[in-house]
């Protein structure tokens, strides 16, 4: 058991520091301020990514049509992780650092994603709410506090702006992307597929910190 704590302890290490090798490190204000609106869209997108589903036949035929409270629980687990993720963030700052924990964080959302994709029951969408939720969390604190230390004075309000903006726009753009499939596909495959395109901005954003 120790053993397999030490190899996930230096897995994480690994993935966190070591420098991704997809795109050169850049110290240009503008592209940072476009990698962090990446990240704010991401934040948004799972917002909406279950309540398009929640009321449709073909969902709740699947999940063996969840009650009001296990409705909720679904609803909730999202919040819930955002909850965890402001509690755990100095303990996980202290030990990766800012941009160790950005790669950290998607590891979480992409983790969450897969968990999604391959939900066989209610608890596992859950599950994946609270993973992803907890990302959102991290990224809530980890984005102003990376900003105010990189972002020139002049340019905070904008980039912030622009992070809230992609925040929004990854709401709205998640909920017509369900809507757009619902409408095409009252299928399983509907809500499967739409929870696997949240992974793509997450690998974007990996490969482009």
């Amino acid at each position: 058991l120790k053993k397999k704590k030490k190899t996930l302890n230096y897995l994480l290490v690994t993935f966190t520091s070591s420098p991704i090798q997809a795109m050169p490190a850049t110290y240009n204000a503008s592209k940072i301020s476009a990698i962090l609106s990446l990240c704010g869209f991401i934040m948004g997108m799972d917002v909406t990514s279950l309540a398009v589903f929640l009321d449709k036949p073909y969902f709740n035929d699947y999940f063996h049509h969840p009650g009001p409270l296990l409705q909720g629980a679904l609803s909730g687990a999202h919040p819930l992780g955002g909850i965890t993720g402001c509690l755990v963030y100095s303990l996980l700052c202290d030990k990766f650092g800012r941009v160790g924990l950005f790669r950290l964080g998607s590891l979480f959302w992409l983790m969450g994603s897969i968990i999604a994709v391959g939900s066989i029951n209610t608890a596992m969408v859950i599950a994946s709410r609270w993973i992803k939720g907890t990302n959102v969390g991290i990224l809530s604190i980890l984005l102003t506090a990376y900003c105010s230390e990189v972002i020139s004075p002049q340019r905070k309000g904008r980039t912030l702006g622009f992070v809230q903006f992609a925040c929004s726009f990854g709401i709205l753009s998640m909920f017509c992307m369900c809507i757009l499939l619902n409408h095409y596909w009252q299928e399983e495959l509907t809500f499967r597929l739409a929870w696997a395109l949240e992974t793509l901005p997450c690998l974007f954003f990996v490969f482009g910190s």
